[in-house]
């Protein structure tokens, strides 16, 4: 009877100073607010500037306003259509509707897209958009180097980036996506001490690896030349023209360099046909 006693006089003790250290490690936590506060984290991005400059449905833009009669056509695209680089005023979208204006002035046009938006994302959003709106045309903005690989992993780059909505192939039919734009995917810590724990086991640290696994092979390199090479790409090097060169993947093909190397790989091949399988939905939807 004794040592049962013991023992709950033990474990109460050892209780009570684990808890008393939580106590103590979460104050001291809020004391030096670290780490900062975080809120959901959701699948995919929009626009991140300022809410005057975005539409409706979230994308940098202006207000989709449809009249009647309008001429409606959709420009759909990634940082190539956000144009972060000009005022709003001199948007892709803005600059197009001035020239179909000047033979129409029914026409009308409207962004769909983000930074780093793949045809999975813009998929997705040309979706949401006919499930409100409607369109004459569909214009998408096809950016080769990088479209390719944003549709086959599920982050955004380098390497575990902002996580999104991705589909996949099973035996050559479109599967997924595996979340949906905007879906909660970890709810925000309410203690200091559950945010260290959410950065360190984060849902995306090794996601891309994880994601890998279901892939089928990367490309692989030459293992011997003797022919003239550069080394200006050094990002030791003081002078290196391209800074971000670190970030390029070659490994895994999570690089804008993939679709040049040759000869194609079967990840490659595999990523060309989902690309295609994702444009030849937006076509049909586009087309209803």
């Amino acid at each position: 009877m004794a040592s049962v006693k013991q023992t709950l006089i033990r474990t109460t003790l050892a209780l009570a100073s684990t808890a008393l250290t939580l106590v103590v490690i979460e104050g001291a936590l809020r004391l030096l607010d670290w780490p900062a506060w975080e809120g959901d984290l959701r699948a995919g991005w929009r626009w991140m500037g300022p809410a005057r400059q975005a539409n409706q449905l979230g994308y940098r833009g202006q207000p989709i306003r449809i009249s009647g009669g309008d001429r409606v056509v959709v420009l759909v695209g990634d940082s190539q259509v956000e144009a972060t680089a000009c005022p709003p005023e001199s948007m892709p979208e803005r600059r197009l509707e001035q020239h179909l204006r000047a033979r129409d002035p029914r026409y009308r046009v409207f962004t769909l897209g983000s930074r780093s938006y793949g045809n999975d994302q813009e998929y997705l959003a040309l979706r949401e958009y006919f499930g409100r709106y409607r369109a004459d045309a569909v214009v998408l903005w096809q950016t080769f180097n990088n479209d390719v690989w944003n549709n086959v992993f599920p982050t955004n780059w380098p390497e575990d980036g902002w996580m999104k909505p991705t589909f996949w192939l099973e035996n050559g039919v479109l599967k997924g996506p595996n979340y949906q734009p905007g879906e909660v995917i970890r709810r925000p810590a309410r203690t200091k001490i559950g945010a260290v724990l959410g950065r360190l086991f984060h849902p995306r640290k090794g996601l891309d690896t994880s994601w890998e696994r279901h892939l089928p092979a990367p490309y692989r390199p030459l293992t011997r030349y003797e022919g003239p090479f550069v080394d200006d790409w050094d990002p030791s090097d003081p002078k290196n023209k391209m800074p971000t060169l670190r970030f390029e993947n070659l490994e895994n093909e999570k690089s804008h360099f993939a679709v040049g190397l040759y000869p194609r790989s079967e990840r490659m091949q595999y990523g060309l046909d989902l690309t295609r399988k994702l444009l030849r939905s937006m076509s049909v939807l586009a087309g209803e």
